[in-house]
């Protein structure tokens, strides 16, 4: 009997054919292309009063893009293969560290083509083989998820992508490892408990041990450019200025928060062997909350990642 498609046969290379397989949870990479109708005349001709006529009768195939998101569960050591598929995912979310932001602004190229199976069959890879095609990641999101393990979610736009109708170069037992459960193997995703979540320097004590909920997103702007070249996908994707914002809440043993926050404080996010790090941290709002008689009193805060000196917003070390 012939296996069925069903989601768990799917998979995704990270890099390349050669790359390290990345497991996700779910995943809607594919092309989308548009339909231009024409205005310039209806169906039926001139002078035709029949209602049947009164409808669009052409078009044009137009723009095909290239784009899609992947939500996933972290894994954060350094040296197991999923654990580097990750750090090769965020790498080109927010750059390979505060001065090296190139991974980010190049995305996955023709060698390194980021490789999706949807049922374990056919194959996309983005971006399309081309001197200068690339994908690129234009969101991406961490949550904390308390309670079970940390997910991230990655929006991609890709100039364009290969397709393949086997399944060349699929992973083998090898690719897929299991160690036991531990917060330092590189293989297992990391649970909530092991991301110790803190930002100084707020006038609030002891914050990371009252956290109990957080989640920031990376914006980048991602710009595709179409160009008169005969092709209908893009030549190129640029990214543009990083946005970074997030929640996080904490909760008060005596029902007291401070009534104002200090802005200016340092945030650190630890993934297992990966810490994502902010030097500039500004805050609002965060409304003091009145929760229900047997609700714990827990205050949500919003804020977003800056610059400062010579660091990046957000930045892996």
């Amino acid at each position: 009997m012939a296996l069925g498609s069903l989601g768990w046969r799917g998979y995704m290379r990270v890099g390349g054919t050669a790359g390290p397989v990345l497991p996700y949870l779910s995943a809607d990479l594919s092309e989308s292309t548009e339909v231009n109708p024409s205005a310039s005349i209806h169906g039926g001709g001139v002078g035709s009063s029949d209602g049947v006529y009164h409808s669009e009768h052409n078009f044009a195939i137009g723009r095909a893009t290239y784009e899609g998101t992947v939500n996933g569960e972290v894994f954060g050591g350094i040296t197991g293969n999923y654990a580097a598929a990750f750090l090769a995912l965020i790498q080109r979310a927010i750059g390979a560290s505060s001065g090296d932001t190139s991974m980010r602004d190049d995305g996955f190229g023709s060698t390194t083509q980021l490789i999706f199976s949807p049922g374990g069959g056919f194959q996309f890879k983005f971006p399309k083989a081309s001197s200068v095609g690339k994908c690129v990641i234009n969101s991406f999101s961490l949550n904390g998820n308390n309670g079970g393990n940390v997910q991230y979610s990655a929006g991609m736009i890709s100039s364009g992508a290969d397709y393949n109708s086997n399944a060349a170069n699929a992973p083998l037992v090898p690719d897929f490892a299991f160690e036991t459960a531990g917060l330092t193997d590189d293989s297992n995703p990391v649970p909530y408990y092991a991301t110790n979540f803190n930002i100084d320097g707020t006038l609030e004590s002891d914050l990371s041990d009252r956290v109990t909920d957080w989640n920031i997103a990376v914006a980048n702007n991602s710009a595709p450019i179409f160009t008169f070249n005969g092709d209908n996908f893009a030549v190129d994707v640029l990214q543009g200025m990083m946005v970074v914002t997030g929640s996080f809440s904490y909760y008060s043993p005596l029902g007291t928060f401070v009534q104002y926050m200090t802005h200016g404080g340092a945030m650190t996010i630890s993934l297992g062997n990966i810490t994502l790090n902010s030097p500039f941290v500004a805050f609002g709002p965060y409304p003091v909350p009145s929760p229900g008689p047997n609700d714990p009193t827990v205050r949500n805060v919003t804020f977003r990642c800056l610059a400062h000196g010579t660091k990046a917003s957000l930045y892996i070390t």
